[in-house]
């Protein structure tokens, strides 16, 4: 019993963690928010997930480089005709980071360049890597 308690505290703490992490990415021009290849807005929180907003996962995995996690679970169906099936996540635009998603990322570099970025499966997620500036 006690190894399950146990065990069921380090994976509420985890999960703690990732929620902590959680953040809404809403596609489209940095302007104007209108439909566009590139990143719009992204703030803090859990999206109501769109046809142009998703909730992801953001984290630095270098000093230049973050990673982005959409689940499977919950994107639409148009989202993921829109900006994942390709295999390739555009940005269209440099899009510059706010100071507090630099400082809650601990980032010293905060603009994610334009690209176009290669998109790996996972059995859950769909993950991309993109380079700051």
């Amino acid at each position: 019993m006690k190894i399950y308690l146990s065990m069921l505290l380090v994976l509420s703490i985890q999960l703690l963690s990732l929620w902590q992490k959680k953040y809404i990415i809403t596609m489209g021009n940095p302007t104007s928010c209108e439909p566009d290849l590139s990143i719009c807005t992204i703030e803090k929180g859990v999206s109501t997930n769109n046809n142009k907003q998703s909730s992801c996962f953001i984290d630095k995995e270098e000093e230049k480089l973050l990673s982005i996690k959409f689940l499977k679970s919950e994107i639409t169906e148009q989202f993921y005709f829109n900006y994942i099936s390709t295999g390739y996540f555009k940005v269209g635009l440099d899009f510059p980071l706010s100071h507090d998603l630099m400082d809650e990322l601990n980032l010293s570099y905060g603009v994610i360049k334009t690209g176009k970025y290669p998109i790996t499966e996972t059995g859950i997620s769909y993950e991309i890597l993109v380079h700051l500036k």
